[in-house]
C-alpha cells in the first residue's frame, strides 16, 4: 500500500491493491496506474472496490479503469459524496482478461 496516486505493479490475471489511507475528498478523483505484464491495448481490466465498512461514506467511492495501453492500465476512484471525505483504506480487486485483435 502507498499513496493513492502510488503506481503499482503486479504481473498477475488477478489480486487485490491496497490503497493508502490518504483522505479523497467530495468530488476528488484520484488515478493510478497498475502495471502489468499481462496487459495488451486489446485486454479487459475490470476493477472494483472492497472498502473498509467501518467509513460511512464508503458507498460514495466509484472505482473505474480509465483506459489500457501494453503493460498498464489506468484506474481511478472518485468520491461521489457531496459531503464526506473518505479517510480509510481502499481494497481494489482487479482482474485481466486477454484481448483479442478478432
Amino acid at each position: 500500500s502507498g499513496l493513492v496516486t502510488t503506481p503499482v505493479t503486479l504481473n498477475t490475471p488477478n489480486g487485490v491493491i491496497f490503497l493508502g489511507n490518504d483522505s479523497i475528498y467530495p468530488g476528488d478523483k484520484v488515478e493510478f496506474t497498475l502495471y502489468n505484464s499481462l496487459i495488451t491495448p486489446e485486454s479487459i481490466v475490470i476493477a472494483h472496490g472492497v472498502f473498509n465498512w467501518s467509513d460511512p461514506a464508503i458507498e460514495q467511492l466509484t472505482v473505474r479503469v480509465e483506459y489500457v495501453e501494453v503493460g498498464q492500465a489506468v484506474i481511478s476512484v472518485k468520491n461521489i459524496s457531496g459531503s464526506t471525505a473518505v479517510t480509510d483504506s481502499v481494497k481494489i480487486r482487479f482482474v485481466v482478461f486477454a484481448g483479442s485483435n478478432s
